[in-house]
Order: structure tokens, then sequence, then C-alpha cells
């Protein structure tokens, strides 16, 4: 065993460069390139978003056809985002140029804030109702949320599990303004700014406009929620 593995880095070493059309080295170059583009690929994922990445390359065909490249051969897929299955274009662009595509599969985990215990619909989030755990991405079809102040201070659409992940389509702003609260009308114009008291006609989150009665003249006007018990409107 250690004669044989002497042998092979003798040659890997010390062989000249390959320069005809040789299918199992062209495969081992291809091979070679590839792992180098996604082992970089993977670190850049982890630095990038804290994930962790595995990957595996389908076979290579045996009896693949192609010269040796002189270049090293480029490796081109979409670096950007995440998906489970690519299909990687590998080119050459030396003497005798040629390009394929190799599937790929990629697994990939990343730290999430998922549901410490059960939750309830329409509860605000705090730091105890919410833990960072790995997950895997694939199960996260909906999106996900990376860190826990991304959800603080949110209100839950609907009812969680404990150990749920969530994501924002599940997350809404926390109502600011409940109907029949006294508010404070605050009424800006070009030169000019006025607070009147009124009353409000619906609930109301961060930046929704609703109904407001204005206490003095008991007209109802729309205005856009900017703080607890205060509306905005202009004129």
């Amino acid at each position: 065993m250690k004669l044989r593995l002497a042998i092979i880095c003798f040659l890997y070493w010390f062989a000249p460069p390959l320069q005809a059309s040789d299918p199992v080295n062209v495969t081992a170059q291809i091979e070679q390139q590839l792992h180098f583009d996604l082992q970089q690929y993977v670190a850049a994922q982890a630095a990038n978003f804290g994930r962790r990445i595995e990957y595996s390359i389908n076979q290579l065909d045996p009896r693949l056809n192609l010269p040796v490249c002189t270049q090293n051969p480029i490796v081109d897929f979409d670096r950007n985002s995440f998906q489970a299955r690519v299909s990687v274009r590998v080119a050459c662009q030396g003497e005798h140029p040629w390009s394929l595509y190799v599937p790929v599969q990629f697994q990939a985990w990343q730290q999430v804030a998922v549901a410490a215990g059960t939750l309830t619909r329409g509860q605000t989030l705090s730091n105890a109702d919410l833990v960072m755990t790995e997950v895997e991405l694939t199960r996260l079809r909906y999106g996900f949320i990376s860190a826990l102040d991304e959800a603080v201070g949110l209100e839950l659409k609907r009812n969680l599990q404990a150990g749920e992940a969530l994501y924002p389509g599940i997350l809404t702003a926390p109502k600011l303004i409940q109907k029949g609260d006294e508010v404070i009308i605050v009424a800006h114009g070009t030169q000019m700014s006025v607070q009147v008291p009124g009353t409000a006609m619906n609930d109301g989150r961060m930046g929704e406009q609703i109904n407001v009665r204005n206490t003095s003249s008991q007209r109802v006007i729309k205005a856009t929620v900017i703080d607890v018990g205060t509306v905005q409107v202009n004129i």
C-alpha cells in the first residue's frame, strides 16, 4: 500500500504535462478544477451568510473524449444565490476549446430563528420567545429570519410550535393604535403644523392609513399611523 502511494505521488509530481487527448486525465482535470471553484464558493457562503455547505459532483462519463485543456478550465455557475441542484458549465479556452455541463448537488445549513416554545397568533415577540438553530435550507421554503433582532418586536400572524422556523411572511408590525383609541392628529402643511385630538375608527399599524374622527369638527379623515397614539395627515 505504501509503495503504491509512493508511485502515485511520484507520477503526480514528476510526470510530464499531458498534451494529447486522454479521457481519464481530462476527467481528472475537470474534477480538480470543479473542486477548487466549489470549495471557494463554499468558503464564500460560510463567510457571507454563515452557511455550512456540502456538495457532490455527478460522476463524469469515463468515455469522455476531450483533449486535456492547455489552460485551467473555467467553471461557471451562479455564485450569488443558493440552489440545491445546479448545472455547472466547465469550459476550456485553450488550443482546442470545449465545454460541457456537470450536475452538482448542494446541501446547506444555516443558523435561523425558530420558536423557543409554543407561540400564538397575535403575540408580540421578545428575545425569550426565540432561539437560533441550524436548519437545512431546503426545509425553509418560505424564507427565514437570520437574526433575532429581525423578529423581536414584531407580531405573529399564526401559531408556531416549538422548533418551527420563522419566516418574513409570518411576521407583521404590531398594532400601535386600537379602534376607539384617543389619538393625536398631526396636520402638516408647507408653512404650519397643528395637532388636534381625534378618535381612531380602525386598528392601525406603523405606516398604515386609518380613519380617524376629528374631535372638534367631527369630520372623519384618513391619516397615517406614525407612532403609538399618533397619526399624521398632510394639509
